[in-house]
């Protein structure tokens, strides 16, 4: 299985995208990114900008070749709204957005589902549901909630597994909170963790204790295990604080973010706006 970030918050922008190849499938995964229209009071830097064009350039170019691809929600830097001809000739596995989902993400689901339709492009509702092709498995969690707030309605995570590997793709749970989706992961042997921890200038303390203890569980009872943390938990430069703290007890290549996976270094735009802004010294890792 060959994993590959193509956008996250690590790379630029509000992003948590991946193209996945195995011997049977080409899948990406919610293909889209943003920018936040105002941060501490600042527009995107046009280092965002460029950055946010590039990135849903190379998104869009792994669409055209995968045969599946995966929307876990309806915020718009996980689906493109505004391209969808793009999933011609595709099959699109997506969140069901009869339950569990907010007015604002029931309208834009509706609105997708209805262009498909119209294209006749085949998708189906994923929400705890199997599939398999070929070797391939993908399993879908339940609706799980999108943050402990709980008004952004529900997204849905899963596990892909080919004959050598497992790996876990958590959409916008902002960590493994929910006690559906702590026994959903654990029926499985997970190889690769690729999580969306919680919102470090919006949540509150314990929260964000609750998630770096549940991180260090999983590396404690899973050693081989690897854990890729990002979107949420890098719009905000605490983030290098909490990463290097586990870094120091597990290990520099247990704990990474997407950029790092990808053998890059962070480039966290969005949490540096301020500095940009004010002509302080960006450093990137």
């Amino acid at each position: 299985m060959k994993i590959t970030p193509l956008g996250a918050d690590s790379l630029g922008t509000r992003s948590f995208s991946f193209y996945i190849e195995t011997e049977d499938l080409k899948i990406t995964v919610d293909p889209s990114c943003a920018l936040a229209p105002r941060r501490n009071s600042y527009p995107p830097s046009p280092l965002e900008i460029k950055k946010l064009n590039e990135t849903y350039k190379e998104i869009r170019k792994h669409v055209l070749k995968s045969e599946i691809i995966i929307i876990t929600h309806y915020h718009n830097d996980h689906y493109p709204f505004f391209d969808v001809e793009i999933f011609k000739d595709k099959f699109l596995l997506l969140k069901n957005y009869f339950t569990g989902m907010n007015h604002m993400q029931i309208l834009r689901a509706k609105r997708l589902c209805d262009e498909l339709k119209k294209l006749k492009i085949k998708f189906d509702f994923a929400d705890k549901k199997k599939y398999k092709f070929g070797e391939t498995q993908i399993i879908f969690s339940e609706g799980l909630w999108h943050g402990k707030a709980k008004r952004q309605g529900k997204c849905i995570s899963f596990i892909i597994k080919d004959k050598k590997n497992s790996s876990f793709f958590s959409s916008d749970t902002q960590g493994i909170w929910e006690e559906s989706l702590r026994n959903f992961l654990k029926k499985e042997n997970i190889n690769y963790f690729f999580i969306d921890g919680p919102s470090l200038y919006q949540s509150k303390r314990t929260d964000i204790d609750e998630f770096i203890t549940d991180i260090g569980n999983i590396l404690k009872e899973k050693p081989e295990t690897k854990i890729i943390i990002d979107h949420h938990f890098v719009r905000d430069l605490s983030y290098k604080n909490f990463m290097g703290n586990l870094k120091k007890i597990y290990g520099n290549e247990r704990i990474l973010t997407c950029a790092e996976f990808s053998g890059l270094k962070d480039t966290p735009l969005e949490a540096e706006r301020r500095n940009y802004y004010e002509g302080k010294i960006i450093t990137f890792n």
